[in-house]
């Protein structure tokens, strides 16, 4: 605003020649006065404005801020650092970014992983920051687009950063990203092969010894029969310790009855037990089976529910091998049909754990567990097809990687496909 020169305070002394200025006030009046700070600071308009205070007296603070044309402020302080910055966003569940978070950090604030999409379409030049605050994790998942410097997806790698972790996403082309920070690869669970068997000969086998206990152990594993045994025939599914010239230890199998067939289970010398006739079975379709054995007896499990026990002799086996999918002496009792997420406990596994691992019908990761064997029949790390590339359905299977405890890197306990066994993709679901 104008302000007549006249309104200024009269100089009040003999000024220095350097300070007298020659001016004419806004009314056409010439006169002459003293140009000092303070003449100054007093001819302009102050409103609430405080040098005092410098903004920091919230009292006055919004009318100072409007006096001075830099708009309206916030009139409390605020510990919340998510509305205090605008630039901070807090993201509790999976999200996909929008052009709204160009610019801005992140920050994820959950005990479970979220994933955090990369969509395509973003402005030109979109970045953000994210920050991982939970006990979760944040993994990066590419929809339409490259995100340079890993793998997206649902199985493995999978980028991710832990809590207190940060990452940058910045671009580097059309709908082409590089993440940077403190990443990491996370294995994620997923199930999409088994393995298929003919009923003729075809198994999975390896004689790797430390997979058999001294004592008690828990045998688990997922069954599809492709065509149900005659009556009072038995059909093999899973041996621990099979023994060329003369039977098999710690076995599972099924009986037909004629109408259907029914679970039954064996250690070495004493014959399969009578069927267990609470676990009636169709064909073609997906069930599960625990055994718990411990010294004279065997505890079946059937889709996660207790059917009882049955007597059996103390395991007295010599080790040889241990067979999925059929058994080695005899080709008349092989399985037809699919076999999934075989696992080996040596330990009496309870009822809890039992029902963890049928997990209502879906198999879930038992790593949890410690299992000293686990074959996942196509989706294991290490799984591959005759050829040595990454199985796919009615690839004949190479090797099944054994996911458990006694592999320490060198192969231990993992199994071989003899006679054309393939991968399939029906899965217990």
């Amino acid at each position: 605003m104008n302000k007549k020169i006249t309104a200024l305070p009269a100089l009040g002394a003999t000024p220095a020649t350097d300070d007298v200025l020659p001016i004419v006030d806004v009314s056409g009046t010439a006169t002459t006065k003293k140009v000092t700070v303070a003449n100054l600071v007093a001819a302009a308009p102050q409103g609430d404005l405080l040098a005092s205070n410098n903004l920091s007296d919230l009292a006055n603070a919004g009318t100072s801020r409007t006096n001075l044309g830099l708009g309206t402020a916030a009139t409390s302080a605020s510990t919340d650092f998510s509305s205090a910055f605008f630039n901070i966003v807090t993201k509790t569940a999976d999200y996909t970014l929008t052009n709204a978070e160009n610019g801005k950090v992140i920050f994820c604030n959950s005990s479970s992983r979220i994933d955090i999409t990369v969509p395509s379409g973003l402005t030109s030049g979109f970045n953000c920051r994210v920050v991982q605050g939970g006990a979760g994790r944040v993994r990066f998942v590419a929809s339409s687009t490259t995100i340079n410097g890993y793998t997206s997806g649902s199985d493995v790698p999978n980028a991710v950063i832990g809590q207190y972790g940060v990452a940058d996403l910045v671009p580097t082309g059309t709908n082409i990203y590089n993440l940077h920070g403190d990443i990491n690869y996370l294995s994620l669970y997923s199930n999409s092969l088994s393995g298929s068997f003919d009923g003729t000969d075809d198994y999975l086998t390896t004689n790797q010894s430390s997979l058999a206990p001294s004592g008690d152990c828990t045998i688990s594993l997922w069954f599809n029969s492709a065509s149900l045994p005659g009556s009072g025939a038995f059909d093999y599914m899973f041996s621990l310790t099979d023994i060329r010239s003369t039977g098999q230890d710690r076995a599972i199998g099924i009986k037909g009855t004629g109408s259907d067939a029914q679970i039954v289970a064996n250690t070495y010398g004493s014959g399969f037990s009578s069927p267990f006739t609470n676990t009636s079975i169709s064909a073609s379709t997906w069930y599960h089976v625990a055994v718990v054995f411990t010294s004279g007896s065997a505890q079946v499990y059937f889709n996660g529910a207790d059917k009882g026990s049955t007597s059996v002799s103390t395991n007295t086996g010599s080790y040889t091998q241990t067979v999925i999918g059929g058994m080695l002496y005899s080709s008349s009792n092989q399985f037809n049909g699919k076999i999934d997420e075989v696992s080996v406990f040596h330990s009496a596994l309870s009822s809890t754990n039992i029902t963890a691992i049928y997990n209502s019908g879906v198999p879930a990761d038992i790593s949890s567990l410690s299992p000293k064997g686990w074959w996942r029949n196509g989706d294991g790390d290490g799984d591959t097809d005759s050829g040595g590339g990454s199985p796919a359905n009615t690839d004949i299977i190479g090797t099944v990687a054994n996911q458990g405890s006694i592999n320490t890197g060198s192969g231990e306990g993992n199994m071989t496909g003899t006679n054309g066994p393939t991968y399939s993709n029906s899965v217990p679901s």
